[in-house]
């Protein structure tokens, strides 16, 4: 049985299940995901999602937030967001470069923003969450002491080891989208700072997703579906 694995999940309507375009065998690909009938798609092993919510997208968050309960028999995981493929080997080595200097959590910087309160501000503008929940959150955060320019991260590249202390902020960081807002960037850097905990970068010289040769970023038709839902 392999040590590691490259997780995701696929929650309502999708249209193509993104296959890497380099496999590495050192890893399992599973796919959790109550809507695709197949054991398997390419590489991905498919397994069902335990969880009921009204909101798809805190679905997929469970199952995000959730590794070390799903996927126990692995030392590191590696989450990616559907429309995100692999594109080169870069991934398997960098991850496996962090586990074996002892790193407990990487994921990519933010290229924009650099802490909770402008995202909140962007979430707000792009109509992705109700003011409400944005505001009950920040009242939150605000209350703890949650400090200005604290950093932020995007989480649609996520590795993480499996160990006791992950498991702990994982479990918060669930309460906090389950309570509040699904935008889990909204709560991310949040857990860590109660925690104490730093994050790595998993791509070098402040790098994201979308310009990086190591990956590939799709839109799907459904991420367009639920943004002209929400801004509407």
């Amino acid at each position: 049985m392999n040590k590691f694995v490259i997780f995701t999940a696929v929650v309502g309507n999708y249209d193509e299940i993104l296959q890497p375009k380099v496999v590495d065998d050192r890893f399992d690909y599973i796919l959790f995901s109550n809507d695709i009938k197949e054991k398997n798609i390419g590489v991905w092993q498919v397994r069902p999602i335990n969880y009921i919510n009204e909101i798809q997208t805190k679905i997929a968050r469970w199952v995000k937030t959730h590794p070390e309960d799903l996927l126990s028999e692995y030392e590191f995981s590696i989450w990616i967001d559907a429309n995100i493929r692999i594109s080169t080997s870069y991934t398997y080595e960098k991850s496996i470069d962090l586990y074996l200097s002892g790193v407990e959590v990487a994921s990519i910087k933010h290229p924009k923003r650099n802490d909770i309160y402008e995202e909140c501000g962007s979430v707000l503008g792009y109509c992705l969450e109700s003011e409400d929940v944005v505001f009950d959150w920040l009242n939150v955060i605000h209350k703890a002491g949650y400090p200005d320019n604290n950093g932020l991260n995007e989480t649609g590249l996520l590795y993480r080891k499996h160990c006791s202390k992950i498991m702990a902020i994982d479990q918060l960081w669930w309460n906090c989208i389950e309570r509040y807002s699904r935008r889990d960037q909204l709560s991310f850097n949040y857990v860590l700072w109660k925690y104490n905990l730093k994050c790595e970068f998993f791509l070098l010289n402040s790098m994201k997703v979308k310009n990086s040769i190591d990956f590939e970023y799709v839109m799907h038709h459904g991420n367009v579906s639920r943004l002209l839902e929400n801004k509407s």
